[in-house]
Protein backbone atom coordinates (compact mmCIF):
# COMPACT_ATOMS: atom_id res chain seq x y z
CA UNK A 1 0.00 0.00 0.00
CA UNK A 2 1.75 3.84 -0.89
CA UNK A 3 1.22 6.66 1.94
CA UNK A 4 -0.31 9.45 0.35
CA UNK A 5 2.22 12.32 0.50
CA UNK A 6 1.68 14.99 3.43
CA UNK A 7 2.32 18.19 4.35
CA UNK A 8 1.83 19.23 7.79
CA UNK A 9 3.17 22.55 9.88
CA UNK A 10 5.20 21.04 13.17
CA UNK A 11 6.49 23.29 16.01
CA UNK A 12 10.45 23.24 16.45
CA UNK A 13 10.91 21.52 19.67
CA UNK A 14 12.77 23.97 22.47
CA UNK A 15 12.90 26.92 19.68
CA UNK A 16 10.19 28.98 18.79
CA UNK A 17 9.55 28.84 15.38
CA UNK A 18 7.38 25.76 13.09
CA UNK A 19 8.74 24.04 9.92
CA UNK A 20 6.50 22.10 7.44
CA UNK A 21 7.48 18.16 7.52
CA UNK A 22 6.91 16.81 4.33
CA UNK A 23 6.55 12.78 3.50
CA UNK A 24 6.89 11.41 0.24
CA UNK A 25 5.57 8.22 -0.33
CA UNK A 26 8.16 6.17 -0.31
CA UNK A 27 8.81 7.03 3.13
CA UNK A 28 11.29 10.03 2.85
CA UNK A 29 10.69 13.02 5.08
CA UNK A 30 11.80 16.61 4.24
CA UNK A 31 11.56 19.58 6.71
CA UNK A 32 11.55 23.17 5.38
CA UNK A 33 12.42 25.24 8.31
CA UNK A 34 11.88 28.23 9.63
CA UNK A 35 8.11 30.00 9.62
CA UNK A 36 7.76 32.35 12.61
CA UNK A 37 3.74 31.23 13.40
CA UNK A 38 2.35 28.18 12.14
CA UNK A 39 0.20 29.94 9.99
CA UNK A 40 3.28 31.11 7.87
CA UNK A 41 3.73 27.57 7.47
CA UNK A 42 0.10 26.81 6.34
CA UNK A 43 0.62 29.66 3.69
CA UNK A 44 3.88 28.53 2.59
CA UNK A 45 1.90 25.14 1.86
CA UNK A 46 -1.11 26.50 0.58
CA UNK A 47 0.82 28.86 -2.01
CA UNK A 48 4.37 27.58 -2.51
CA UNK A 49 4.31 23.84 -2.05
CA UNK A 50 3.52 22.93 -5.43
CA UNK A 51 6.30 25.63 -6.80
CA UNK A 52 8.92 23.47 -4.80
CA UNK A 53 7.34 19.84 -4.97
CA UNK A 54 7.34 20.25 -9.16
CA UNK A 55 11.05 21.51 -8.63
CA UNK A 56 11.89 18.26 -6.82
CA UNK A 57 9.98 16.06 -9.62
CA UNK A 58 6.97 15.61 -6.72
CA UNK A 59 3.34 16.46 -7.11
CA UNK A 60 0.58 16.79 -4.68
Amino acid sequence: MTRPLTLKPRPIKGSPGWFVQILFPDGRERRISTFATEADAHKWILNESDDWLAGMGEGK
